[in-house]
């Protein structure tokens, strides 16, 4: 049997995380560093890909790996020491050997009417392209 890579990528979104802010991530002013948001992401991708069954698996014993080749990412509103967050992706394009992804942070606040909300923290657009691990050429991802 065929596996369609994407039916499967694209039935499996909008794809969510639950995150924290630890204080290793923030500055003395316990404000999240900028560079942490692309880490926030790449967790992100990393679950959202492995939460499709065997992804990982079958790459790995063809020697392939998603790299990131572009990253444009636009910061609305600081995440702090001990926030809750909320790790996105919710739109994808697929390309021969890329993935183009829409990736976004949120705040997760509490209303005092104990309703919850979620405030735009940060927003990427992310390439990924599927490469072979030793030479990191570029490969068609299995459609």
């Amino acid at each position: 049997m065929t596996i369609n890579y994407r039916d499967l990528l694209v039935s499996s979104l909008p794809f969510s995380m639950p995150l924290r802010v630890y204080i290793e991530d923030t500055d003395a002013g316990g404000v999240v560093y900028h560079s942490k948001y692309l880490n926030y992401m790449e967790r992100t991708r990393t679950s959202w890909l492995e939460q499709i069954t065997g992804a990982f698996d079958i790459l790995e014993k063809k020697n392939l790996i998603f790299v990131v080749t572009s990253a444009k990412v636009n910061f609305y509103k600081p995440a702090r020491l001990r926030n809750y967050l909320s790790a996105k992706i919710e739109n994808i394009e697929i390309k021969n050997a890329s993935i183009l992804l829409k990736q976004s942070i949120f705040i997760k606040e509490n209303k005092p009417e104990n309703i919850e909300s979620e405030i735009l923290s940060s927003q990427a657009d992310i390439s990924i392209a599927l490469v072979d691990q030793y030479t990191f050429k570029l490969k068609r991802i299995p459609l």
